[in-house]
C-alpha cells in the first residue's frame, strides 16, 4: 500500500529492478539498494553520486509507514549539491527497507542532477527524465 494515499502500488520492472509507484500520488517506493542498483544500470558512478544522495537524519518521524515493515518512516534532508540552494527531504524507513519519493520529491531530484554539468549525473538524469517523463511533462503544464 502507498504510504502517502494508501492506495494499492504497482510495480514497473526496469532492468531487474522493481519499483513500487503509485498511480494515485505518483510516488515511488524504492527498496533498500534499489536507488544504488539504479545508478550503477545508468553508467553513472555511485561513489561521485552517493555522498549526495546520503540522507541526514531530521530527528522527526512521520505518519508516514514503510512499505515493507509498517514502521514509521522517518523524514531525511539529502544535502544538496554544489550550486543547489535547496535540500531536498524525503521519508525513510529507520530499519533501512527503503525510502520513499513522493511526487515533488522525485522532480526534485531530477532537477537537482539535471542542472549539473557533470558527465557522470548526466546518465542518471536522463534515465529519470525517460522514466517519469509523464511527470515532468505534467508539472511544466502546471506552471
Amino acid at each position: 500500500m502507498c504510504p502517502d494515499c494508501q492506495q494499492p502500488l504497482a510495480i514497473l520492472e526496469l532492468q531487474g529492478i522493481e519499483l513500487d509507484y503509485c498511480f494515485d500520488c505518483r510516488g515511488t517506493w524504492l527498496d533498500s539498494g534499489e536507488l544504488e542498483w539504479l545508478l550503477e544500470i545508468t553508467g553513472s558512478t555511485p561513489e561521485k553520486l552517493l555522498p549526495w544522495l546520503r540522507p541526514v537524519a531530521t530527528g522527526i518521524t512521520g505518519r508516514r509507514r514503510c512499505v515493507r515493515c509498517r514502521r514509521k518512516l522517518q523524514l531525511m534532508k539529502l544535502p544538496a549539491p554544489p550550486g543547489i540552494n535547496q535540500p531536498l527531504q524525503i521519508d525513510r524507513c529507520p530499519h533501512g527497507d527503503g525510502l520513499w519519493l513522493d511526487r515533488g520529491e522525485l522532480l526534485q531530484l531530477v532537477q537537482m542532477f539535471g542542472d549539473r554539468q557533470d558527465a557522470d549525473f548526466l546518465p542518471v538524469v536522463n534515465f529519470l527524465q525517460g522514466l517519469y517523463r509523464h511527470q515532468l511533462s505534467e508539472k511544466g503544464a502546471d506552471q
